[in-house]
């Protein structure tokens, strides 16, 4: 996922106010529709913390800059009272990482008995583990996926194995990592 949205909708009275956070990413969902379901005589009134936006039922805002916002939509005439609120947050992709422990314990009890790089803001990966004669035992390109160091169905021994990972993050950096990781029982 190259976004993130959540939003929490409180009623307050007639007015409903909405908390979001956008993330810049490259290739991530900036534009959003804001909305309003409610009839209204004289009209819409949006603004953009101070700033008239639209007249409109509903607005389209692609947020490109970082920072706190307040979209607030009225009813033009009567009472001029707010019915909607929007909270916005747009906050910086943070970077992508990749963290590879380097030891697993395939003995059963629960604790660290299967293997995978740890990953942070990562959209593609594809890694492979290799035993000490240089024999592929496992290989994936799906997030997520953990070897429990076994191959062909056999429990492997306690060897030092090597590993070798290409990734992509959600900010656009690729990387290359190639490292061993001990089995221990």
């Amino acid at each position: 996922m190259r976004y993130i949205i959540s939003i929490l909708l409180i009623t307050v009275s007639l007015s409903v106010k909405a908390q979001q956070e956008v993330e810049l990413c490259p290739n991530s969902r900036t534009t959003f529709t804001y909305w309003s379901n409610s009839s209204a005589s004289g009209g819409w009134l949006w603004l953009l913390n101070s700033d008239t936006i639209s007249q409109n039922g509903n607005v389209r805002i692609t947020w490109r800059d970082t920072g706190f916002y307040v979209i607030t939509v009225k009813f033009k005439g009567e009472c001029d009272e707010p019915l909607r609120f929007y909270n916005v947050k747009v906050v910086k992709c943070p970077e992508s990482a990749i963290f590879f422990p380097n030891a697993f314990t395939p003995d059963g009890d629960g604790l660290n008995d299967k293997w995978s790089p740890i990953p942070f803001k990562i959209t593609e990966i594809r890694w492979m583990i290799y035993n000490r004669w240089g024999e592929k035992v496992y290989e994936t390109n799906k997030i997520g996926d953990k070897w429990d160091g076994k191959h062909k169905g056999a429990l492997q021994g306690i060897f030092t194995f090597v590993y070798i990972c290409w990734w992509k993050g959600i900010d656009g950096k690729t990387g290359f990592n190639k490292g061993t990781i001990i089995s221990i029982r």
